[in-house]
């Protein structure tokens, strides 16, 4: 999936934004745990991951994430915001 998206080349001016849609129960929390990883090692800023309609999905994605991502480790090298929204802190981190 990440072969058929365009390098990643800040420096000249060039970004792009991608979008990757999976079926329910296709697994597609391993996929998009494995296309964050990879996005970040190739250069990508920012992965958004909108992990379902329901705060149970939500939650058992966003569980999954923090463990395998590695998110309350120390040394994490990620940034992780849960659930944002417009009026928090952060909205001007995340621009």
């Amino acid at each position: 999936i990440l072969k058929k998206c365009p390098c990643v080349d800040i420096k000249n001016g060039f970004n792009t934004t991608g979008l990757i849609i999976g079926y329910v129960q296709s697994g597609k929390t391993a996929s998009f745990t494995t296309m964050s990883a990879l996005a970040r090692d190739n250069g990508f800023a920012i992965t958004i991951l909108i992990s379902g309609s329901s705060t149970t999905l939500f939650n058992q994605s966003n569980k999954r994430l923090i463990k395998d991502l590695g998110f309350d480790e120390s040394n994490s090298p990620w940034v992780h915001i849960s659930n944002p929204t417009i009026y928090t802190s952060l909205t001007s981190y995340i621009r």
